[in-house]
């Protein structure tokens, strides 16, 4: 049986998911002349309260994000960039108890 199951996904998620993860952006970035370290990266997918950013990409580190994207041809979207938490949903497969 599937189920569906919601998904909360941050701005910085969106947008390391693209470049597929944190070292492949940290690898465009520096192609496009920006150094940002891949463990920067990830902090900004960790919550406030454990020293990161809540899931928000610096307003600097954006610019860099969208001249690296058009360097490498990754498509980046107005939705990408909005700093509201997006709910997706993921299919799962679910063993009935029959």
């Amino acid at each position: 049986m599937l189920k569906l199951k919601q998904i909360n996904v941050s701005q910085a998620a969106r947008i390391i998911g693209k470049f597929g993860g944190a070292r492949a952006l940290s690898r465009a970035l520096k192609r496009a002349g920006f150094h940002r370290d891949p463990s920067a990266i990830y902090r900004w997918c960790y919550p406030k309260n454990k020293s990161g950013r809540g899931g928000i990409v610096p307003l600097q580190a954006l610019n860099e994000i969208k001249m690296a994207a058009r360097l490498e041809g990754i498509i980046l979207s107005e939705i990408d960039f909005c700093a509201v938490d997006t709910v997706i949903q993921k299919r799962e497969n679910v063993e009935s108890e029959e």
